[in-house]
């Protein structure tokens, strides 16, 4: 790696990755202050870094060829004369000592290959957290919004008594586990009956309002009643990719005209007794409890990098989590810029707007 240009060494690792080159012209710097910018470039050395402490293919090579020529020598020594071996038993001298040779080279090449799994795994985190943060500076910053510097909290506020930073990172981290497990219990949750009530009563009278026959050309010609169709898709076996579509009546809307109360009412009541209230979040209550999570989140990732470049300072690596969020990792937030009249980028009323303007920050 170390020929390389940086240009060059980000290059190779998305084509590493089975990615597409950056965007021809793209500069990740370009929406950057110099404090962020110099996150960046850290990062980045941290990729190449990273990369340059995996084993050479060169070195692996050569150990593999020596384990081969090791091979070899054992076969030729222990082979019958008959087929212009030497013969040998365990016992001699040379099996001995060829033997003994080889498990060097067998034990080198596996402590290597566990050495690498470590640091591969390094290097790809490193990289994929690189290109997360440049794929958001890329596409993830809305169009109304700029980037304002975050100064990070000192070490000292940081690390509680008798606690080191690699506890503390630690401590971070669980408490960002547990935030990951609100956000799921609030994702997961199920919604208030009424809601759901709703949803149904909205579905059927749609269904039965569009399914409605039509007896105008009944009463008009004394041709038959027309009832709503609906497109059928079937799948053709050993045919290909081939499809077939028909029209047939929508039984399905017919019922519900026929008998939307009853279906209605049917229907309510099963979901009486599958519903958990007690447990049931609104729409907006998702909405505004996962913007307090991700709000949590992001002040505890804040303090786990502040706390993982302090451990550089002191002369120690930790490395960032690949998911990290990128504004932790760049010490920036978005400020959200007045828009022009008549720009409706971000609706008012959409749910992003209203999670960030219920939290009050980014």
């Amino acid at each position: 790696m170390r020929p390389h240009s940086e240009r060059a060494h980000h290059q190779i690792y998305f084509v590493a990755h089975g990615d597409s080159f950056p965007t021809p012209g793209f500069d990740p710097g370009d929406r950057l202050s110099e404090p962020a910018k110099r996150r960046m470039t850290s990062l980045r050395q941290r990729t190449i870094d990273a990369h340059a402490l995996l084993t050479s293919s060169d070195t692996l090579r050569e150990l593999r060829e020596v384990k081969g020529d090791h091979q070899r020598r054992l076969s030729e020594l222990t082979r019958h004369r008959g087929l212009g071996g030497h013969a040998l038993d365990d016992s001699a001298p040379q099996v001995i000592d060829e033997r003994k040779k080889l498990a060097r080279v067998e034990v080198e090449l596996a402590r290597l290959k566990e050495l690498d799994e470590v640091r591969v795994a390094r290097w790809r985190d490193a990289g994929a957290l690189e290109q997360q943060l440049v794929a958001w500076l890329r596409t993830g910053i809305p169009g109304n919004c700029r980037l304002v510097e975050v100064e990070d909290q000192p070490a000292a506020e940081l690390l509680k008594k008798g606690e080191t930073v690699a506890t503390a990172v630690e401590r971070c981290r669980f408490r960002l586990r547990e935030l990951q497990a609100d956000a799921h219990r609030v994702r997961s949750s199920p919604f208030p009956s009424s809601d759901a009530k709703r949803k149904v009563r909205e579905q059927i009278d749609t269904l039965a309002d569009a399914a409605e026959p039509d007896t105008t050309r009944v009463v008009e010609l004394l041709e038959p009643v027309a009832f709503v169709t609906t497109a059928l898709r079937a799948d053709i076996h050993n045919a290909g990719a081939a499809v077939a579509f028909s029209e047939v009546p929508d039984a399905i809307g017919l019922i519900a005209w026929l008998f939307r109360d009853q279906l209605i009412a049917k229907v309510e009541a099963s979901i009486d007794a599958v519903a958990d209230d007690k447990a049931a979040l609104s729409e907006r209550e998702r909405q505004e409890q996962e913007a307090v999570i991700l709000a949590d989140a992001l002040v505890i990732e804040r303090q786990e990098v502040a706390l993982i470049l302090h451990a550089e300072t002191q002369g120690m690596t930790m490395d960032f989590r690949k998911d990290t969020d990128p504004r932790a990792v760049l010490g920036v937030r978005l400020v959200t810029v007045p828009r022009a009249a008549g720009d409706a980028m971000l609706s008012p009323g959409s749910s992003l707007s209203h999670a960030i303007d219920f939290v009050g920050l980014r």
